[in-house]
């Protein structure tokens, strides 16, 4: 059959979010104009100011005695170390609590102390300080406790701690809840009014109390501070950005086993950055507390023997390969649980029995990324008639504020505005669902279900050269708070798009920025180019980089999303439909009848020659 199709447009995929910068300011560095309008949105005017964010130096970390209670857990630690009291240092499964745990016991062993560490195990005892823990504790004749990236929302494990004679010093970073646990004293960022950081990460916390108590700042512990920083997703702003900076230098030139035997199973050369650690690092940590108890992770990080270090690093290889399977299953039996039942539904609230609870973190981030809904997760443990698992959300919707809203129905809770971790009663998950969906029926509109991008600017190709990703760097590391930006080019026109790869998966596209030739490649989003016709203008949002090939260097676009807002035509005569991804909007113009396979509107002109 020869025909051609037209369609109106073709529409992005997510909503783009410009908060464009009108004015350029006037800063006195070798930047363009793009990055001087970047670091305004950051809160940047001055060439000082520029100079002071640009470099992130560990001058302006902040004097950790600002804490409130900060001169009282130096003088206690100090006390126990000279009469030999037993230190405990109670921590958690995650990236963040064992490099917490990490940095902590490395100060206290170089004072002299006598130290000891405890991981919760996820399965058996679940998140955070438990009465049975610290019973045991208790026997073993631990005279004090300090809890890194937990505790603050243990009242009842206080109060036994107190009981028992343990004084208890809980460092922590999350929200804290209604009632305040009754410790010897707390280390919290956002209870000191005297501190001016409200968003470290536990191992940041932990990394000030390592301060306090040494004297002067540990620089070798700023690799694990960096690390748990970058894993625990806080904002990489303010004293986060400097120690991630910082941080990453350490790691880069590092001699701890440990953490060459992670970049080495890894494959991570110098040229890390906080990516590295995100999806490298990070997941591996991790993958150790999701599967198994984490001590073995701790373990690593403390190791001082090369050979001991690479044996444990391939052990918990081992274990993040299990893990990418295990999550693998679990996603594919979730989106089939969605879609049998609770498609439509605002807030999804999945649960099964036999689903490890260790994982599911991970399952809610990757339903949340297909569609797009605030997300619980819950393997059932019908022999203790709860559920316990993971929440994860959107932008428009604070997972932990609603939760709370709905605390009753949970048997433990606890959070971010992102991300929640809960247990239920098997018999109360009915009610949260309906409980949840209710609320957010109030509170979500129907583009608060459609995926955005933050674009940080809009520019013309003129503006940019080959130095602007170099120029980039300087901005980096990047993160929460300090996003990995994504530009938006607009009224392109269409020289050519074609799909590559092995599976015809990604899309490859040259337009023209007046007389210049933008090369982009898009991944996973092969699909458009069935839906864009040479010549037709389009606009893209995407991150620029540096293209080098055979010893040449070029700008290229990496595509996010693109889309064109006029009407296109497109010549399909001699091709076979099987292979062609018609749009629902589509109108096709046929020439020789033959049009009952197209599910599109058909205009037939083969009965009366000439007539079109």
């Amino acid at each position: 059959m020869n025909f051609v199709r037209g369609e109106l447009m073709l529409e992005s995929k997510t909503k783009w979010i410009l908060h464009k910068v009108e004015d350029t300011p006037h800063i006195d560095l070798p930047f363009s104009n793009v990055i001087k309008r970047m670091l305004v949105k950051r809160g940047i005017r001055t060439t000082e100011e520029a100079n002071q964010f640009l470099h992130a130096s560990l001058d302006d970390l902040h004097d950790p005695f600002l804490f409130s209670d900060m001169i009282k857990v130096v003088e206690r630690i100090k006390q126990a170390i000279e009469k030999q009291e037993q230190i405990l240092i109670f921590g958690d499964y995650d990236a963040d609590g064992v490099t917490s745990t990490a940095v902590l016991v490395r100060t206290l062993r170089h004072l002299g102390a006598q130290v000891h560490y405890y991981i919760p195990n996820r399965f058996t005892e679940g998140y955070g300080p438990n009465e049975n823990a610290f019973m045991e504790a208790h026997q073993a004749g631990i005279d004090l406790i300090i809890t890194v990236d937990t505790g603050i929302a243990a009242p009842n494990e206080a109060k036994l701690a107190k009981q028992l004679g343990i004084d208890l010093i809980i460092t922590d970073h999350h929200e804290e809840q209604d009632e305040m646990p009754d410790a010897y004293a707390i280390i919290h960022p956002r209870l000191s009014e005297d501190y001016p950081f409200d968003y470290l990460a536990g191992v940041g916390v932990a990394f000030k109390v390592a301060h306090a108590l040494l004297g002067e700042l540990p620089k070798d512990l700023l690799a694990l501070a960096a690390i748990g920083t970058v894993a625990d997703l806080v904002p990489l702003k303010g004293e986060n950005r400097v120690i991630v900076k910082q941080g990453l230098d350490v790691l880069r030139n590092t001699n701890d086993a440990g953490l060459n035997a992670l970049k080495a199973i890894g494959k991570i050369d110098d040229d890390m950055t906080e990516d590295s650690i995100g999806f490298v690092i990070g997941p591996r940590l991790n993958a150790v507390g999701r599967l198994q108890d984490a001590t073995l992770a701790v373990d690593l990080l403390l190791e001082e023997d090369a050979l001991i270090a690479e044996d444990m690093a391939q052990e918990i290889d081992e274990i993040n390969k299990k893990r990418q399977k295990i999550v693998s299953t679990l996603v594919d039996e979730a989106i089939e649980e969605i879609e049998s039942h609770f498609a439509d539904d605002h807030v999804i609230v999945i649960a099964k029995e036999g689903w490890n609870p260790g994982v599911l973190g991970i399952v809610a981030s990757r339903i949340v990324n297909q569609y797009h809904r605030p997300t619980i997760v819950l393997g059932i443990d019908p022999e203790k008639g709860e559920a316990k698992g993971s929440a994860r959300s959107i932008p428009a919707y604070d997972i932990f504020k609603n939760g709370m809203d709905v605390r009753h129905l949970f048997l433990q809770f606890g959070g971010h505005a992102q991300a929640a971790g809960m247990t239920v009663a098997i018999d109360q998950i009915d009610d949260l669902r309906q409980a949840l969906n209710e609320q957010a029926k109030q509170i979500l509109k129907d583009d608060d279900f459609q995926p955005v991008i933050d674009v940080e600017d809009e520019i013309i190709w003129d503006e940019v050269d080959l130095d602007f990703p170099r120029q980039l760097t300087h901005l980096a590391p990047y993160g929460m708070g300090n996003e990995k930006p994504y530009f938006q080019l607009n009224g392109l026109t269409l020289l050519d798009a074609r799909k590559i790869g092995a599976k015809k998966n990604h899309v490859k596209i040259r337009a023209l920025s007046g007389s210049e030739t933008i090369e982009m490649v898009g991944f996973q989003i092969g699909d458009v180019a069935d839906c864009l016709s040479p010549g037709s203008l389009i606009d893209v949002v995407g991150e620029i980089e540096l293209n080098e090939w055979n010893g040449k260097q070029k700008l290229q676009l990496k595509l996010k999303d693109l889309r064109c807002l006029e009407a296109q035509v497109f010549d399909y005569r001699g091709k076979k439909l099987q292979y062609i991804n018609f749009p629902k909007d589509a109108v096709a113009i046929s020439f020789r009848g033959n049009t009952q396979s197209l599910d599109i509107d058909v205009l037939d002109f083969a009965k009366e020659k000439g007539r079109f």
